[in-house]
């Protein structure tokens, strides 16, 4: 259940990163067609013509004429001169490729210097010139955009970006902009992976800790008996140690280190590491046997005795591929054992008991969040991983 949340999590993210590389292909496609379709050529074609003659403005001349001519009243003389003018000199308007809507002001300006935007000879016509040269521009610096409207076709917004950029260099700018939403989205997913993977590790220690604890308690209900929970015990060199379980009894001492791995186990008794296969990934760990017998020599050396029993307890989602060594068991089998130590240490006595709970219950305590932090960053300087002890 959990599994498919995440993969559906990871789908509908991955969908998101892409969605700016579809509105990239649409936002180029439609600056295009509308680049293939301007009011200026709609305007051209309702008349019937599509050849440039020699006294034709540029588009960007067309469009400021067209913006200054609604700003006067209708029947106005200055109207009716920027309509003339428009009528004749914008039938088959000069396309200048790859200049800006700025750079297409600048060029109205020198054409109205060279012959008049509107016709006049006159003061009046560099005036109306300038004013709507002083109009575009200020559309382009406070908004990024041009309004204008054409006869004959619908009123176009022109953005700067669109004059400037072609089509396909609008489609490379929105895919570099969704490869580096993705290659953020990697990222983030990456380190999530690597934190959940990190906490589920930690969970699935803590739960099968708890499940070994729990089986304890139910066995030795009403009887005496001490249980502690990771514990931190000094080793040589200023180090420590940590002891999953550690269960006293007025009989024996059992340390007991918990292993809830997943998939085939393959051990070996005498083998430095055990081989793990799970979904057909081969990994590596320590032989916990071994890593075991340390933490019996550390709670030897802090009780003082020298018969301290040890036993590794894998939980039920770990098959093993091999014999089970000795002093290695099924958490299903830990009952069973409890009974067989019993009977072993039936005729024993710990003379200092108390005194053995006492210790344990100060190291305990010293085994708070701090000491714990300390002891992975030591661990990790030691063995250059994050192996836990």
């Amino acid at each position: 259940m959990k599994r498919n949340l995440i993969i559906k999590t990871i789908y509908y993210f991955f969908c998101l990163m892409l969605l700016p590389l579809n509105v990239g292909f649409a936002a180029a496609n439609a600056s295009e067609g509308d680049a293939q379709s301007s009011p200026i050529q709609a305007n051209t074609l309702q008349q019937g013509k599509t050849s440039v003659k020699p006294d034709q403005y540029t588009e960007g001349t067309c469009l400021l004429i067209a913006s200054e001519r609604d700003r006067y009243a209708e029947g106005s003389r200055q109207q009716q001169e920027l309509t003339a003018s428009f009528q004749r000199h914008c039938v088959s308007p000069r396309k200048v490729q790859g200049k800006s809507l700025a750079e297409l002001v600048e060029k109205a300006e020198l054409e109205d210097r060279a012959g008049g935007v509107t016709g006049a000879n006159g003061a009046e016509g560099a005036e109306v010139a300038e004013r709507a040269k002083r109009s575009a521009q200020s559309e382009v610096a406070h908004r990024g955009t041009a309004v204008v409207a054409v006869p004959g076709a619908q009123s176009l917004r022109v953005t700067d970006t669109d004059v400037s950029l072609p089509p396909h260099e609008q489609i490379l700018r929105f895919t570099l902009k969704g490869l580096m939403f993705l290659v953020l989205g990697a990222l983030l997913l990456a380190l999530l992976a690597a934190v959940f993977s990190t906490n589920s590790a930690k969970r699935r220690g803590e739960q099968g800790e708890k499940a070994i604890a729990d089986i304890i308690r139910t066995h030795y209900r009403g009887e005496r008996y001490g249980l502690f929970t990771n514990l931190l015990f000094p080793v040589n060199g200023g180090m420590t140690t940590e002891v999953d379980l550690l269960l006293i009894r007025p009989n024996f001492v059992l340390v007991i280190e918990s292993k809830h791995y997943s998939g085939w186990i393959f051990a070996s008794p005498h083998a430095k590491t055990w081989k793990q296969v799970l979904h057909r990934k081969h990994s590596s760990f320590q032989n916990p046997v071994h890593q075991n017998f340390g933490h019996c020599e550390a709670v030897k050396a802090a009780f003082g005795i020298d018969d301290v029993s040890s036993l590794v307890v894998f939980g039920v989602d770990a098959t093993f591929k091999t014999p089970y060594p000795d002093g290695v068991i099924s958490i299903g089998s830990l009952t069973a054992t409890l009974q067989l130590l019993e009977d072993r240490y039936s005729g024993k006595n710990l003379d200092c008991y108390q005194e053995y709970i006492s210790v344990a219950r100060e190291i305990k305590q010293a085994s708070d969040d701090d000491a714990h932090q300390q002891h992975f960053r030591a661990l990790g300087t030691r063995l250059g991983s994050d192996l836990s002890t």
